[in-house]
């Protein structure tokens, strides 16, 4: 028997005994997919990318005292299936504040999730920072509580967790004592899950004495180096909350400047914020902030080369991506295109009084040259009635961008849309209509999180689908529930579609041959679009006339 035969008649046993799947991303902006089912509240969505375009959603969920918050994560495949139990799984049950403070999330190139975060599981009177790894299966091979990395009666939360070139998982945090000043921590695990530096974690040279540092972001350098950024005072409310970073090497070494931390801003930012910390792919970063400069408030960015010197040296105070002096600039989001040496922002705009709040944007070039222009592109014009806050956005595979913001009905209200846009690379507008609504249930709104999905650094199987993943707080049920959807890049919701249907060609490869059956079956009975995966001959659904078709066309190359 021929082994194409074998397959077909493998195909046929598992197709009949195939039964519908139950869920998959929505294709309706008035039914997104709600991912916490809890009786409670749940808040502080964060998102990773997962393998095959999928994702990583965590949250934090309200329940009785002492716990108070429960951390859960869920997988989504890139169809938007769950592949955990509705609800997700629970990564941290122990007992905790009763308020959440900052907690982060990242996935490495095995698709396992990292979530760091603090809680009071030490019984010590405060909050202690422990680690967690959740594997594609649920798995948690570093033990049902995770890795607890300090054990004292300092304050110490809001870590950060980043994965190195060479596989190991980086933490940060800040110790807070009751009297004194901060310090910084440092802890590097193998992937294991063993320790490499001493329990409680390596100071961080230059903070602590006269300078009581906080809000530290991470992300990986060359060599299994990782960059850490921080504010380097937030001891009082004048206290000089400049922007500071350092590359530590394996050891644990910093390496800049004698160890002498890199100034990336010499100005204060608000109290309470983290900078926007991206990775640009050399060993370096890009550093987002706003800061008040007088009248009005700006946003500056700035590069960090991966020896430690600013790639803008002759702006003190980074680059601002508009010369306007009249207007508001807040919370920006950033992107870098390594291929360009580009970075992306886009900031809440607002007038004098700020009244008025729009979506504005800029594109910035290798020297600090405002690519599109002195003050920027429009994204959103200024509108009291429909103001608009909270941007996300990420780069396309083209050198454009998607951006996602919540936007009111009327003047003062809490309730929210979201709404999206897709701009080329010179910030013009690709949809018509160039908003697309991602959520039309207008209620209060939070915690935005966005993702290109999939991202690069998860090895994928199959064809590469360019999308967005938005997740938010949202509290239409009359409790904070978090919810998600997918964004295509052509601007409909809904799962992946193959870019170029080829009758035949199940899984977009641009042949037909024998894993065109196995994606047919890995899609059984799915629904959507014509040419989704799995449908190979166009119907919108995925059964046997898909098997049929992959026969029929079998060895074909698509043009």
């Amino acid at each position: 028997m021929s082994n194409l035969n074998v397959i077909v008649r493998a195909a046929a046993v598992v197709a009949a005994s195939a039964v519908p799947a139950l869920a998959q991303w929505s294709t309706n902006p008035a039914v997104n997919n709600r991912v916490s089912f809890g009786p409670g509240h749940e808040y502080d969505q964060r998102l990773a990318p997962a393998p095959g375009g999928g994702v990583w959603v965590g949250w934090f969920e309200s329940v009785a005292a002492p716990i108070n918050f429960e951390l859960r994560v869920q997988r989504y495949d890139d169809k938007g299936y769950e592949q955990f139990p509705t609800g997700g799984i629970v990564v941290s049950d122990l007992n905790n504040d009763t308020a959440l403070f900052n907690w982060s999330m990242t996935s490495d190139t095995q698709g396992n999730c990292y979530l760091a975060f603090s809680d009071r599981r030490n019984g010590n009177g405060t909050l202690d920072v422990s680690v967690q790894k959740v594997t594609p299966a649920g798995g948690t091979p570093w033990g049902t509580d995770g890795i607890n990395l300090c054990d004292t009666p300092d304050f110490e939360a809001a870590p950060a967790v980043t994965i190195a070139s060479n596989g190991d998982c980086i933490v940060s945090w800040a110790r807070d004592p009751s009297s004194g000043f901060n310090d910084l921590r440092l802890q590097r695990l193998t992937p294991e899950g063993a320790s490499l530096y001493a329990f409680g974690g390596l100071v961080v040279p230059n903070t602590g004495a006269s300078n009581s540092p906080g809000f530290v972001r991470a992300i990986p350098s060359a060599g299994g180096d990782v960059i850490l950024v921080w504010l380097r005072n937030i001891q009082t409310f004048s206290s000089p909350r400049h922007i500071w970073a350092q590359r530590f090497d394996v050891a644990g070494n910093a390496l800049w400047n004698a160890t002498v931390p890199t100034i990336v801003l010499a100005q204060a930012v608000p109290i309470g914020y983290f900078p926007e910390v991206l990775e640009d792919g050399s060993g370096g970063a890009v550093i987002g902030w706003h800061r008040a400069a007088g009248v009005p408030n700006v946003v500056g960015v700035q590069r960090l080369l991966a020896d430690g010197t600013l790639g803008f040296p002759a702006a003190v105070n980074g680059i601002s991506p508009s010369t306007d002096a009249t207007r508001y600039r807040y919370s920006p989001s950033i992107s870098y295109n390594p291929a360009t040496a580009e970075i992306t922002v886009l900031f809440d705009e607002r007038n004098s009084s700020q009244s008025d709040r729009g979506v504005y944007g800029n594109r910035i070039d290798a020297a600090g040259n405002l690519i599109w222009g002195n003050e920027g592109k429009v994204i959103v014009p200024l509108s009291q009635a429909n103001s608009t806050s909270r941007i996300r956005h990420r780069n396309t595979s083209d050198n454009g961008v998607v951006c996602a913001y919540f936007q009111t009905d009327s003047f003062g209200s809490p309730n929210n849309w979201i709404r999206a846009q897709r701009l080329d690379s010179n910030g013009n507008a690709v949809w018509t209509p160039a908003a697309r609504y991602v959520c039309s249930v207008l209620s209060a709104k939070d915690d935005p999180e966005i993702l290109s999905a999939p991202d690069v650094t998860v090895p994928l199987k199959g064809p590469t689908f360019d999308a967005t993943i938005i997740a938010w707080t949202d509290a239409r049920n009359g409790t904070n529930d978090a919810y998600a959807q997918r964004i295509n890049n052509d601007g409909s919701l809904g799962g992946p579609v193959p870019p170029v249907p080829c009758y035949g060609d199940a899984d977009g490869s641009g042949v037909v041959d024998f894993s065109d059956i196995t994606t047919v079956l890995g899609n059984w009975y799915d629904t959507g679009a014509p040419y989704i995966p799995g449908d190979a001959d166009g119907s919108g659904r995925v059964d046997f006339g898909d098997i049929t078709a992959v026969l029929a066309q079998f060895g074909f190359v698509c043009p």
